[in-house]
Protein backbone atom coordinates (compact mmCIF):
# COMPACT_ATOMS: atom_id res chain seq x y z
CA UNK A 1 0.00 0.00 0.00
CA UNK A 2 1.20 3.51 -0.80
CA UNK A 3 -0.08 6.68 0.85
CA UNK A 4 1.06 9.90 -0.83
CA UNK A 5 0.91 13.32 0.82
CA UNK A 6 1.24 16.49 -1.24
CA UNK A 7 2.25 19.27 1.15
CA UNK A 8 3.64 22.78 1.12
CA UNK A 9 7.05 21.24 2.06
CA UNK A 10 7.09 18.61 -0.71
CA UNK A 11 5.68 15.22 -1.60
CA UNK A 12 5.95 12.36 0.89
CA UNK A 13 5.10 8.71 0.32
CA UNK A 14 4.50 6.07 2.96
CA UNK A 15 4.97 2.46 1.84
CA UNK A 16 3.55 -0.33 4.00
CA UNK A 17 5.66 -3.49 3.79
CA UNK A 18 4.67 -7.06 4.63
CA UNK A 19 6.23 -6.78 8.12
CA UNK A 20 3.89 -3.94 9.16
CA UNK A 21 6.56 -1.25 8.84
CA UNK A 22 5.90 2.03 7.05
CA UNK A 23 8.82 3.49 5.06
CA UNK A 24 8.48 7.23 4.47
CA UNK A 25 10.15 8.73 1.41
CA UNK A 26 10.55 12.44 0.69
CA UNK A 27 10.09 13.59 -2.92
CA UNK A 28 12.05 11.27 -5.26
CA UNK A 29 14.64 10.01 -2.75
CA UNK A 30 15.96 6.45 -3.10
CA UNK A 31 16.44 5.91 0.65
CA UNK A 32 13.64 6.26 3.18
CA UNK A 33 13.63 9.40 5.30
CA UNK A 34 12.13 7.44 8.20
CA UNK A 35 10.75 4.02 9.06
CA UNK A 36 7.90 3.74 11.55
CA UNK A 37 5.71 0.87 12.65
CA UNK A 38 2.05 0.67 11.76
CA UNK A 39 -0.25 1.76 14.59
CA UNK A 40 -2.12 -0.80 16.65
CA UNK A 41 -5.89 -1.07 16.93
CA UNK A 42 -5.76 -3.30 19.97
CA UNK A 43 -2.67 -5.07 21.21
CA UNK A 44 -1.22 -6.97 19.35
CA UNK A 45 -3.24 -6.24 16.15
CA UNK A 46 -1.60 -3.82 13.71
CA UNK A 47 -3.81 -1.32 11.90
CA UNK A 48 -2.63 -1.84 8.32
CA UNK A 49 -5.73 -0.27 6.78
CA UNK A 50 -5.42 2.78 4.55
CA UNK A 51 -6.72 4.96 7.42
CA UNK A 52 -4.23 3.48 9.88
CA UNK A 53 -1.25 4.04 7.58
CA UNK A 54 -2.48 7.54 6.70
CA UNK A 55 -2.83 8.49 10.38
CA UNK A 56 0.64 7.16 11.23
CA UNK A 57 2.37 9.02 8.38
CA UNK A 58 0.39 12.20 9.05
CA UNK A 59 1.32 12.13 12.75
CA UNK A 60 5.00 11.67 11.85
CA UNK A 61 4.89 14.53 9.32
CA UNK A 62 3.19 16.90 11.78
CA UNK A 63 5.76 16.08 14.49
CA UNK A 64 8.71 16.45 12.10
CA UNK A 65 7.82 19.57 10.07
CA UNK A 66 6.58 22.85 11.52
CA UNK A 67 3.79 24.68 9.70
CA UNK A 68 3.07 21.72 7.48
CA UNK A 69 0.00 22.12 5.28
CA UNK A 70 -1.34 18.94 3.71
CA UNK A 71 -2.99 19.66 0.37
CA UNK A 72 -3.86 16.19 -1.02
CA UNK A 73 -3.72 12.64 0.39
CA UNK A 74 -3.90 9.67 -2.00
CA UNK A 75 -3.92 6.00 -0.95
CA UNK A 76 -3.63 3.05 -3.28
CA UNK A 77 -2.90 -0.64 -3.08
CA UNK A 78 0.01 -1.86 -5.19
CA UNK A 79 -0.74 -4.74 -7.54
CA UNK A 80 1.52 -7.68 -6.80
CA UNK A 81 4.13 -8.35 -9.44
CA UNK A 82 3.84 -11.63 -11.29
CA UNK A 83 0.18 -12.35 -10.56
Amino acid sequence: MIVTFSTNVGIFSGYLDSDGMIHIYENEEDCPTATISAPTRRQPVLDTSANGVMRAVRAWLEQTYERLEIEVITARINPTIGS
